[in-house]
C-alpha cells in the first residue's frame, strides 16, 4: 500500500482551488492538520489568486500539492508521462493498484473511459492514505473510488448549496455519496438542515465552524474616524444583498449622517450595483474597492465602524436553493473590532452573539437595516463594550487551533481508529 511520510498518518485533502487567496480558511485546515501531526497531501481542481500565501511557502505545500485540470489535453499528457514514472518507480504498488481498478471496472460496471480516468489519477497518490477530508461535493464524488482502493474513511465538508449555475451533483450522485461517506462535516445547524433535506441521514452530520487565524486580526476597540466608516466583503452577486445595504444608506444619508460605504469583492452583479449608486447619486460615499486580500483586507476591518453583511437568498424559505451557512468575513470583522449588523439569512444568526455583540435584521427588509443602523449609531457609548464582547466571542467560538483540535479530536482520530479497528 506504498509508504508513510516519516511515520506520520496521512491525511489526504480534496478541494476545488488551491491555494486560494480568497479564502483562506482551507489552507488553515491543512495547517492545523500539520501541527497535529498529520502528513497533508493537496488534490485540486486548480489555483485561486495570482499569488502564493507566505503560509503556503511557509509550510513547503507545494511539493504535496497535485493538480486534476480534467479535459485539458495538455494535462492529459502530463499525467500519462506521470503514470509511466509511477510504473517504474513503485511497479509493486502501482500493479496491486491497476487490479483493484480493474475489478471495480467489472464489479460496478464502469466504462473504460471512467477506469482510464481513474488510473490517471492515481499517480499522484503514491502514498499511503489513512484518511481522506473532501471539502468539495463534486470533487468528492470524483475521487470516492480512492475510499475504496486504499480502504479508508471518507469526511466530506459541504459548505451549502451551490448557486445558481454552479456545477452539481445529481441525485443519484449525491445518494451515492451519502452511503459511501463516514462524516459530513456542516459549519451550523441550518447547513445541517440542508444536507438532511438533500437526504443523508443526521447520523452521519457533524456540526463544527470555520475557524479563523487570530493572529492575522489586529484588534481595535475603538476608531477616529470622523465620519462613519461601513464595509461589506464577499463576493458581488444577487444573492449578497447590497442593494438592500446601498438602499439603507441612502436613508440614513437623507438624515444628514456622514457615511463612507466600501465594498469589498468582485462578481457578475457589480455592474447593476455601479448603476443603482449612479441612479441614487452615491459615487461620493459608495466605494467600489474590487478584490482585497491578505494584510490591505485587515487594514479596511480596522478601518470599519460597521460592517454590514446583507447576504440572502433567492428562496428565503426553500433548504435546496443557496443561502449563507456562515459568512466567515462576519468573524474577520468581529475579530478587528468591527460592529456587525448582518441578514437573518441562512446560518448567519447562529454564528452571532445576538443582541449583545451583533446586531440582525430582517433578511430584505431596508427599513429594518435601517433602524438597526441607526440604534447602533445613536449608541457610540457602547461600541467600545460591544467591540471587547465580540472578539471574546471569535476567540470562543471560532478560534481555527480550537476548530483544528476539535477535528482531530472529535473526527480524524475516532474514524481512524474505528476503521483500524474494523480491518
Amino acid at each position: 500500500m506504498g509508504e508513510k511520510h516519516a511515520n506520520k498518518l496521512n491525511i489526504l485533502f480534496i478541494t476545488e482551488f488551491f491555494p486560494n487567496t480568497v479564502q483562506p480558511w482551507f489552507l488553515n485546515i491543512v495547517e492545523q492538520s500539520i501541527l497535529n501531526g498529520y502528513h497533508a497531501t493537496i488534490v485540486a481542481y486548480k489555483k485561486l489568486g495570482s499569488k502564493q500565501p507566505a503560509k503556503f511557502k511557509k509550510l513547503n505545500l507545494k511539493k504535496n500539492t497535485y493538480y486534476y485540470l480534467a479535459g485539458s489535453s495538455s494535462y492529459v499528457g502530463f499525467m500519462f508521462l506521470r503514470l509511466l514514472l509511477f510504473i517504474l518507480t513503485k511497479p509493486k504498488f502501482s500493479l496491486s493498484i491497476f487490479v483493484k481498478l480493474c475489478k471495480r471496472k467489472y464489479s460496478q460496471n464502469l466504462s473504460y473511459l471512467k477506469l482510464v480516468k481513474e488510473i490517471l489519477r492515481v499517480p499522484v497518490l503514491n502514498k499511503k492514505i489513512d484518511i481522506i477530508h473532501a471539502h468539495h461535493l463534486i470533487s468528492a464524488y470524483e475521487y470516492l473510488f480512492i475510499k475504496d482502493l486504499f480502504d479508508v474513511p471518507l469526511v466530506v465538508t459541504f459548505h451549502g448549496q451551490p448557486p445558481i449555475g454552479v456545477p452539481h451533483l445529481n441525485q443519484v450522485q449525491m445518494l451515492e455519496l451519502f452511503i459511501l461517506s463516514d462524516v459530513f462535516l456542516v459549519n451550523t445547524n441550518f447547513a445541517k438542515r440542508q444536507l438532511i433535506h438533500l437526504g443523508c441521514v443526521s447520523e452521519k452530520i457533524k456540526v463544527i465552524p470555520q475557524g479563523i487565524e487570530l493572529d492575522e486580526f489586529k484588534f481595535l476597540s475603538t476608531r477616529n474616524n470622523k465620519t462613519f466608516i461601513f464595509l461589506t466583503v464577499g463576493r458581488i452577486d444577487k444573492n449578497k444583498g447590497h442593494e438592500y445595504a446601498i438602499y439603507a444608506i441612502r436613508d440614513l444619508i437623507s438624515k444628514g449622517i456622514k457615511i463612507k460605504y466600501y465594498i469589498v469583492g468582485y462578481g457578475p452583479y457589480i455592474d447593476d450595483l455601479i448603476d443603482l449608486v449612479n441612479e441614487l447619486g452615491l459615487n461620493e460615499q459608495v466605494q467600489f474597492l474590487g478584490e482585497v486580500e491578505g494584510s490591505r483586507l485587515s487594514q479596511y476591518y480596522l478601518l470599519a465602524d460597521i460592517f454590514l453583511f446583507p447576504s440572502t437568498s433567492i428562496d428565503p424559505g426553500n433548504l435546496s436553493v443557496s443561502h449563507e451557512t456562515q459568512g466567515v468575513v462576519v468573524q474577520e470583522a468581529q475579530a478587528s473590532g468591527a460592529i456587525v449588523i448582518a441578514s437573518s439569512s441562512g446560518g448567519i444568526p447562529e454564528c452571532l452573539d445576538r443582541d449583545v455583540s451583533a446586531f440582525v435584521f430582517q433578511d430584505r427588509n431596508v427599513s429594518d437595516l435601517t433602524e438597526t443602523l441607526l440604534y447602533v449609531l445613536n449608541n457610540s457609548d457602547k461600541w467600545e463594550e460591544w467591540r471587547l464582547l465580540a472578539r471574546n466571542w471569535v476567540e470562543k467560538n471560532f478560534d481555527i487551533r480550537k476548530i483544528g483540535n476539535r477535528l482531530n479530536e472529535e473526527v480524524y482520530l475516532p474514524l481512524i481508529a474505528s476503521h483500524s479497528f474494523g480491518k
